[in-house]
C-alpha cells in the first residue's frame, strides 16, 4: 500500500525548487504545486478530493483542465493524482489522466467524487463535458468512473448521461450522498441554463448508476423558479439535516428575481430528499436570498459545521460579478435553516477586499485545523487584477469580517487567477485536510496550477495569521 505521509508536507518544503519550477510561486509559496501539461489548458479550473479511487489506501486529487488541446482543440482532460508528491509536481505525473477526442468537449469543466454510486465500498468519480455534440449541439455529457478507476478515455466509462440541445449537463456535477437511504450514493447534474426560459435544471440520478442513459432518465428533475434563475450553477451535499434518514443538497440559482430587467440577487434553496418526479424550486425546505440586484449570490455553496454545534451551516458565495461596485461576498448561515431566510441576516459576513475581487466565487470548508470546527475557505480569482487570492477564515465566525481579517491568505502571481475553485483533502496523509487552490492562469496564457497548503500555514512579510474576532474575462474553456 502507498503511503502519502512517506514524505511529509514539513519535509518537503525545505527541499529546493527545480529549473522546471517555470512559475513564480504564490505568495506564500505553497507547500505542494501541481503545474498542468501546456499554457491556456485551463489546468485547475475545477479541483476536488477524489477519495481512494484506486484502491491503494491514499487520498486522491482530481483536477480538470476543460480548455486542454492535448487530443484534439479545446477537448478537455481530467487527472488523477495519488502521490506521493515533491514540492513541484507535473501534471503529466498523473496516476490516471482521463481524455476525450472530441473537439470542444470542455472535459473536466467540472469534477467530484461521486461517493460510492455502485455500493462496492470503493468511491467513484464524476466528471463533465459541457460542450459535447453527440446528443444535440452544446448538450454536454457527465462521466461516472467506477473506483478503482482505469481506462483513460471517456469511452472507458461505467456510466454516460447525455443531456438535450444547448444544456450543457456537465457544467456542474456533484455527489448527492444517499438521498433515498438504500445504501447507494446517489449524484446531481446541474444546468444554470437548462429549461426553456434557462431557468435551470438539477438531476438527481439514484445509484447504482451505469450504461448510457440520459437527462430522461433521471430519477427526479428540479426546476428553476423563473425564467433566467440559473438554478444549478453550484451544488453541495448537506448530509441528513433533519434527521430522517436522508440524503438533502443544497442548491444554488445566483440570477433569480429579476429586479426592474436586471439580474436579480440571486437564491440558494435547501432540498431534503428523497426526491423523485418533477420538483419545483418553491418546494425547498430553506429558502435564502441575496442582498441587491445582479449580487450573483448561489454562484457557490458549501456545507460544513462552522460553530461546532452538530448542525450543518450552509456557506454560499455571492462574487458580485455583474455589480460595478462589487468586491464579492461569502454568507455563514448556521443552521438548522428553514423557510425564507434574508442574506442580510446571515450569522457571518465575509466580505472582499477591492471592486472586481470575484471574492465568494468560490468557496468551500474543512476542518483544516483539527478543532472540531469547519473553516471557511473562499477564492476570489479576479483580485488584484486577476492574480487571483485564496483566502482560510478559522471557525466559529460572527458579524461582518473583511477579507483582509483571514487566518490565511495565499496570493498568485500576476494573470494566475488563483482561487478559480477551492477545496480541501487530506493530500499528505496525516489525518487533516490541506487546503487547496486552483489557478488557471488564462489571463496570462500560462500553465495553470494546483497550490496546496498545510496548516499551521505559512506565514510571508505581507500578512499574518488574524486572531478569532468577528468585526472576469470570459474564459477560453468556453467556446
Amino acid at each position: 500500500m502507498r503511503q502519502l505521509c512517506a514524505l511529509s508536507f514539513a519535509a518537503l518544503i525545505l527541499m529546493p525548487l527545480g529549473a522546471a519550477d517555470a512559475h513564480a510561486q504564490p505568495t506564500p509559496p505553497a507547500n505542494l504545486r501541481i503545474v498542468g501539461e501546456s499554457p491556456d489548458d485551463g489546468f485547475g479550473w475545477h479541483v476536488a478530493p477524489a477519495g481512494d479511487v484506486d484502491g491503494d489506501g491514499a487520498t486522491n486529487l482530481i483536477v480538470g483542465a476543460p480548455a486542454s488541446d492535448a487530443l484534439t482543440a479545446f477537448a478537455g482532460r481530467v487527472y488523477l493524482f495519488q502521490g506521493p508528491y515533491a514540492r513541484l509536481y507535473p501534471a503529466a505525473g498523473a496516476t490516471r489522466t482521463l481524455s476525450t477526442p472530441t473537439f470542444g468537449d470542455n472535459l473536466g469543466f467540472s469534477v467530484a467524487l461521486a461517493g460510492d454510486v455502485d455500493g462496492d465500498g470503493q468511491p467513484d468519480v464524476l466528471m463533465g463535458a459541457r460542450g459535447n455534440d453527440a446528443a444535440g449541439i452544446q448538450a454536454g455529457r457527465a462521466y461516472l468512473f467506477r473506483g478503482p478507476v482505469t481506462g483513460t478515455t471517456v469511452e472507458d466509462a461505467d456510466a454516460v448521461i447525455s443531456g438535450t440541445a444547448f444544456e450543457e449537463v456537465g457544467r456542474r456535477v456533484a455527489s448527492a450522498g444517499d438521498l433515498d437511504g438504500d445504501g447507494h450514493d446517489d449524484i446531481l447534474l446541474g444546468t444554470e441554463i437548462g429549461g426553456p426560459a434557462d431557468e435551470g435544471r438539477v438531476y438527481v440520478f439514484n445509484g447504482p448508476v451505469s450504461g448510457s442513459l440520459t437527462i430522461g432518465d433521471a430519477t427526479a428533475v428540479i426546476h428553476g423558479a423563473v425564467a433566467d434563475d440559473a438554478l444549478g450553477a453550484s451544488l453541495a451535499a448537506a448530509g441528513d439535516l433533519n434527521g430522517d434518514g436522508f440524503g438533502d443538497i443544497v442548491v444554488g440559482a445566483p440570477r433569480t428575481i429579476a429586479l426592474g430587467g436586471t439580474n436579480g440577487p440571486g437564491r440558494v434553496f435547501v432540498f431534503h430528499g428523497p426526491f423523485k418526479g418533477e420538483v419545483p424550486a418553491s418546494s425547498a425546505a430553506a429558502i435564502l436570498t441575496g442582498e441587491l440586484a445582479n449580487d450573483n449570490f448561489g454562484i457557490a455553496v458549501a456545507v460544513g459545521d462552522v460553530n461546532a454545534d452538530g448542525v450543518a451551516d450552509v456557506v454560499v458565495g455571492a462574487d458580485q460579478l455583474f455589480r460595478d461596485d462589487g468586491t464579492g461576498k461569502a454568507y455563514v448561515f448556521h443552521g438548522p435553516l428553514a423557510g425564507s431566510i434574508q442574506a442580510a441576516n446571515a450569522d457571518a459576513i465575509l466580505r472582499g477586499t477591492a471592486v472586481d475581487d470575484l471574492f465568494g466565487g468560490s468557496v468551500a470548508t474543512a476542518d483544516v485545523d483539527g478543532d472540531g470546527r469547519s473553516d471557511v475557505i473562499v477564492g476570489a480569482l479576479g483580485s488584484a487584477v486577476t492574480s487571483g487570492r485564496g483566502y482560510v477564515f478559522r471557525g466559529p465566525l460572527s458579524g461582518s469580517i473583511p477579507a483582509g481579517a483571514a487566518t490565511f491568505i495565499a496570493r498568485g502571481s500576476s494573470g494566475d487567477e488563483l482561487g478559480r475553485s477551492v477545496s480541501a483533502a487530506d493530500v499528505d496523509g496525516d489525518g487533516r485536510p490541506e487546503v487547496i487552490f486552483g489557478a488557471t492562469s488564462l489571463a496570462n496564457h500560462g500553465s495553470g496550477y494546483v497550490a496546496v497548503y498545510a496548516y499551521p500555514f505559512p506565514v510571508s512579510a505581507a500578512e499574518s495569521p488574524r486572531s478569532r474576532t468577528s468585526a472576469p474575462a470570459r474564459p477560453r474553456a468556453a467556446r
